[in-house]
């Protein structure tokens, strides 16, 4: 996950997060951790829904860090964040229960 926030959620190319709907973003977000990292995604679904529970989550500071934008600094920027991480969450949700449902039986 960090390296996904550090490659692709970049303040230089987001200069106003508050601003911008990022709902394309997070789909594809969603797209390249299923892809990335199969049935196993459904953890980064975890910790995003744990992160967007807790404002002080220690993986903020990395993320700030990584990205250039600090999601917890204040309201707006707070409640971007728990919308993107929602969605990312659904997304790779839906996703996994998609290739789930397509699976053949055993």
């Amino acid at each position: 996950m960090l390296d996904e926030f550090g490659c692709y959620w970049l303040g230089d190319e987001i200069p106003d997060v508050c601003s911008v709907s990022l709902m394309p973003e997070a789909d594809r977000a969603a797209g390249r951790m299923v892809r990335r990292h199969g049935e196993r995604a459904s953890e980064v679904a975890v910790l995003l829904r744990e992160m967007a529970a807790d404002r002080s989550h220690p993986l903020f500071e990395p993320i700030a860090e990584g990205t250039l934008i600090w999601w917890t600094d204040d309201d707006p920027s707070w409640a971007k964040f728990q919308q993107v991480a929602d969605r990312i969450a659904d997304q790779i949700t839906s996703a996994l229960a998609g290739s789930l449902a397509n699976r053949p039986n055993s």
